[in-house]
């Protein structure tokens, strides 16, 4: 029976989500309201999540820079810790590293 009831209003969310594609489930939900279908915020929310439609974020140009940036291989490799004992109730740790 529910099926039945979210039936239409699930093809209707599917149908504005590829017409819109940087639509979230709030944009759709104020689409069907002024469609003038009453419907509950929360349930357009289930629905959008059950269909398996999310907005893709955009990126931007200085943090694509730095994803560009940080896959490049490191200079440095590392050997691994060494902990150094010290008079007190704390531990140094120094990393030991070797150039490529």
């Amino acid at each position: 029976m529910r099926g039945n009831r979210n039936g239409a209003l699930r093809e209707r969310i599917i149908a504005l989500a590829h017409r819109h594609r940087r639509y979230s489930a709030g944009m759709i939900y104020l689409k069907l309201r002024q469609d003038g279908l009453i419907v509950n915020h929360k349930r357009v929310d289930r629905l959008y999540a059950l269909a398996k439609l999310q907005v893709r974020r955009r990126i931007s140009a200085r943090r694509a820079r730095m994803l560009c940036i940080t896959k490049r291989p490191s200079l440095v490799r590392s050997y691994g810790t060494s902990h150094i004992d010290t008079n007190g109730p704390f531990r140094k740790r120094m990393l030991s590293a070797r150039l490529p």
